[in-house]
């Protein structure tokens, strides 16, 4: 009888085990909807969004200053946060800890009630944060490869890509650096047409910096619903148009694929414009543009292009379905939520000058000297002045002065890395990369964007935060 119950119990204590083992286990499948982490300097944000998706955002790199949208599991008690950054996947890893995150590097993501604790112990004398040796890492990219590895950074030391007819060479290390530029003029011919422009409110600069004819020309001044470009023209009949006339602003475009049946169809963005696509029973309905998803309830004429994003409508034989389709990540939202018509596709696009505003400031210069400033409220001609350097001008109905102070012809940059400290905070590194045309060598800044070599096949960035491309 005895031995009977002894095994009952044993039995019992195993059963009681296992509950625990496996209530356990469950317990970590998904994160609170809701929670945020952070790092301590507030750079690098991950918020819950749902019970398997993630919203990070992380200051300097490739992302800078986007909402990155990723999907995460568990894969041996650690989280898994699977997302996409130029058309590579990427998959990062933390340890749950009792202060939030950690990363492999050991770097802590904290809660919000950890960080909130933590910033009252500071206050109170008892927390003394010390930052540790940040663990950056220079990582090289073969695009026909799909591949990525580290490169080991020792200065002087040649390390050639296995697999690969690429050599990668440290030249040169700063601990903490920036980038300085000064703009010159290289010619009198007008290759490069450039003005320096302020934006001032009761002489006070409010806005300034170079338009470049044949780069960014423009200037959106949300505040004030106002726009400034700088237009460069070779002959009278462009500048007489340009100068004086409305123009066409390039609208956003929704472009939208049916998989399987070759019909394509590409349509302006405009909040509540509907229409059929011919050859389905879809019944399409814009529902709602952003400029920026995260800033998506502000008003559009106070938003600034970030992530630029369209939620549509969708009516078919299913019933009816709401997505959203980014411009930068146009993939995401089927790979992230479960779609009634997986055979529709869309994408959508917006031009870089693109504006609302309703007041127009045209900077117009042509080859034969003439040079104006046109005003235009609602597309419609208010005024037209000829400009002179470093002469102020009103302009009408928004309240502000411009005044134009610089005028390259031919205008380009003088680039210099320089050296700020000792200390570790914002390394670089002077590499040169060696492949089939040669040799190119420049400096890399830390958590900027990737440096590519000529042929556009290779790569290298150098970053803090430790990564890994998956299949």
């Amino acid at each position: 009888m005895s031995k009977t119950i002894k095994i009952k119990s044993f039995l019992y204590i195993i059963t009681v085990l296992v509950v625990m083992v496996v209530a356990h286990s469950s317990e970590a499948k998904s994160l609170k909807k809701g929670e945020v982490y952070r790092s301590w300097d507030g750079k690098y944000v991950i918020e819950v969004v749902s019970e398997n998706e993630v919203e990070m955002m992380r200051e300097g790199g490739i992302t800078e200053g986007s909402i990155i949208p990723a999907q995460y599991t568990f894969k041996n008690s650690k989280l898994r946060i699977v997302f996409t950054v130029l058309g590579t996947k990427m998959v990062e890893y933390y340890e749950l800890t009792h202060e939030g995150l950690k990363d492999t590097d050991g770097n802590v993501l904290y809660s919000k009630s950890a960080f909130a604790e933590a910033k009252q112990k500071e206050r109170e004398g008892q927390l003394y944060v010390k930052s540790k040796k940040s663990e950056f890492r220079l990582v090289s990219y073969v695009k026909d490869q799909d591949s990525q590895r580290v490169i080991p950074i020792e200065i002087g030391k040649r390390y050639k890509v296995p697999g690969s007819g690429y050599t990668v060479t440290v030249k040169d290390y700063y601990p903490d650096a920036e980038i300085q530029q000064e703009p010159i003029n290289v010619s009198n011919e007008p290759k490069n047409p450039a003005v320096y422009v302020q934006l001032l409110d009761s002489d006070n600069v409010i806005a300034e910096g170079w338009l470049l004819a044949n780069d960014r020309n423009f200037y959106n001044d949300s505040k004030h619903d106002l726009k400034v470009e700088y237009l460069w023209v070779d002959n009278e009949e462009d500048y007489e148009r340009l100068a004086k006339t409305g123009g066409k602003n390039t609208k956003p475009k929704l472009d939208i694929t049916i998989e399987g049946k070759n019909i394509f169809k590409s349509v302006s963005i405009e909040e509540g414009k509907s229409f059929s696509i011919d050859g389905t029973d879809y019944k399409v309905e814009i529902k709602e543009f952003a400029l920026d998803y995260a800033k998506r309830t502000t008003p559009l004429k106070e938003q600034t292009l970030g992530n630029p994003a369209v939620r549509v409508e969708i009516s078919g034989p299913q019933g009816v379905d709401t997505l959203w389709t980014f411009s930068m990540y146009p993939d995401y939202w089927d790979k992230a939520h479960k779609a009634k018509y997986t055979d529709i596709k869309l994408s959508c696009s917006v031009p870089d000058d693109f504006s609302i505003a309703s007041n127009s400031i045209r900077i117009v210069q042509n080859k034969n000297g003439k040079q104006t400033i046109s005003y235009l409220k609602d597309k419609k001609l208010i005024s037209i002045t000829d400009w002179e350097i470093n002469k102020k001008y009103d302009i009408d109905y928004v309240g502000l002065q411009l005044e134009i102070l610089k005028y390259f012809p031919s205008y380009s940059s003088r680039r210099e890395m320089v050296k700020k400290s000792d200390n570790i905070e914002n390394p670089a590194i002077f590499v040169e990369i060696e492949g089939a045309k040669g040799k190119v060598s420049d400096w890399v800044l830390s958590n900027s964007s990737p440096k590519w070599y000529p042929d556009k096949n290779f790569a290298i960035l150098y970053e803090r935060y430790s990564t890994e491309v998956k299949d």
